[in-house]
């Protein structure tokens, strides 16, 4: 079953109601929530995968690109 795009609203959806649930901000850096499933996953971080610019992402930059 094929996924792309079609997931992106269901997945700000889900962010977004982490945000008014004040669990996370959306100018929280992405790596504080991404690394850890990825480390368990793949044994790797953000910043390995796409440098030190990765650092600066925000949750706010991933869901309104």
């Amino acid at each position: 079953m094929e996924m792309g795009s079609g997931t992106k609203a269901f997945t700000a959806t889900a962010i977004m109601r982490l945000v008014d649930a004040g669990k996370i901000s959306l100018s929280d850096p992405a790596y504080l929530h991404i690394d850890g499933p990825l480390k368990a996953g793949w044994n790797t971080t953000m910043f390995e995968l796409f440098g030190l610019w990765a650092n600066n992402v925000t949750v706010h930059n991933l869901i309104f690109m």
